[in-house]
């Protein structure tokens, strides 16, 4: 390890790092200069083990030089406007998408009074068929995720309600569609092959699990409004409880369903109780749900008010995920057994 004046960061320095687009508090760590021999696929130099305040240990990295910056009000001020250009770009993204939803919804509807309000005309306009209009959940359906496309697509059409409710009922819900953004659209794509054509699987137990995900995402607004720290949890705590039912049910593909069975049964042996899925599985599986949400969220009964706030924080929330999926999602899936392989084809 290189010592005293080879760097410009000292051990236990606090100082500010960029992670994305934006800079983080951080604390170094150590420091060591890497080489083309000792880390061949790394840039050459001052690399520095870092640890972001507030963050759980398993964030800590390793970080060039150039990511780091001095503590000090300039770099300060830095940090303040990142934050505030990442805002002004979420909320032009927002606006971007209520301004499209309002003008699917004006042509739903104008397309509803000239057909004589016929909703169950299966145009897939309404919100009893979001899964399939919403580009994030075409990306998933074109991605062949679980529970996209196919299954909705033989319901189309025909009358459907919640509660004995009436067809016309059901069709003036607010639609609800999220956007998957391009990077992670990317990612759906490569998990699925990853599990369909190459027989390969996510390495369980997942390190951050669901769990972790959400929890950083509830420190990452801790300095927000009080009121915006309230909605953070509550849809922080709806993704968990979503993602622990629908898990089993819908977020599975058929090869993945006897690991999913394995560790289970080994998570529950090693805790002497009964575990959540969201304690296991990470962000490879948390990124489905989305895909499916549409669909689920259309069986609910959210007023208009609700909808638009919740489709905010999920924008929001793939946001974070876009920014930080180097450290959310596994770079590697692991290799199965010819055995595996032949129970699980089909």
């Amino acid at each position: 390890m290189a010592t005293g004046g080879k760097f410009y960061y000292q051990a236990n320095e606090k100082a500010l790092c960029f992670h994305g687009p934006l800079m983080y508090e951080a604390k170094v760590l150590k420091a060591e200069i890497w080489s083309p021999e000792t880390h061949p696929s790394a840039v050459p130099g001052p690399h520095y083990f870092v640890h972001y305040k507030g963050w759980k240990q398993t964030w800590d990295e390793w970080v060039p030089e150039e990511r780091l910056k001095k503590y000090n009000d300039e770099n300060l001020k830095q940090q303040k406007m990142l934050v505030e250009a990442q805002r002004a770009r979420d909320a032009a993204e927002r606006a971007a998408e209520a301004k499209a939803d309002a003008l699917a919804e004006a042509e739903r509807k104008a397309k509803s009074a000239a057909s004589g309000g016929g909703g169950g005309s299966g145009t897939g306009t309404g919100p009893g068929v979001a899964s399939g209009s919403g580009s994030g959940s075409a990306a998933g359906a074109a991605a062949g995720a679980p529970g996209a496309g196919g299954r909705r697509e033989e319901k189309r059409g025909q009358k459907r309600g919640r509660d004995g409710e009436g067809e016309e009922e059901y069709l003036k819900r607010p639609e609800i569609k999220i956007s998957i953004p391009d990077a992670l659209k990317g990612q759906l794509v490569d998990d699925w092959e990853a599990v369909t054509k190459n027989n390969q699987l996510v390495k369980l137990p997942r390190d951050p699990n669901v769990d972790i995900i959400l929890e950083e995402w509830n420190k990452f607004h801790q300095n927000e409004e009080p009121e915006t720290r309230r909605l953070t949890a509550e849809v922080s705590a709806g993704l968990r409880l979503y993602f622990n039912k629908a898990l089993g049910n819908n977020l599975l593909y058929r090869f993945e369903r006897e690991q999913y069975a394995t560790k289970i049964k080994e998570e529950a042996a090693k805790s002497g109780h009964e575990v959540e899925v969201s304690s296991i599985y990470g962000a490879e599986h948390l990124l489905r749900l989305f895909v499916n949400l549409p669909e689920l969220l259309a069986h609910t009964s959210m007023d208009p008010e609700t909808v638009t706030v919740l489709k905010l924080h999920m924008s929001a929330f793939l946001s974070w995920m876009t920014l930080n999926k180097q450290i959310l999602f596994s770079s590697t899936y692991e290799n199965t057994s010819s055995a595996y392989q032949n129970n699980n084809k089909g």
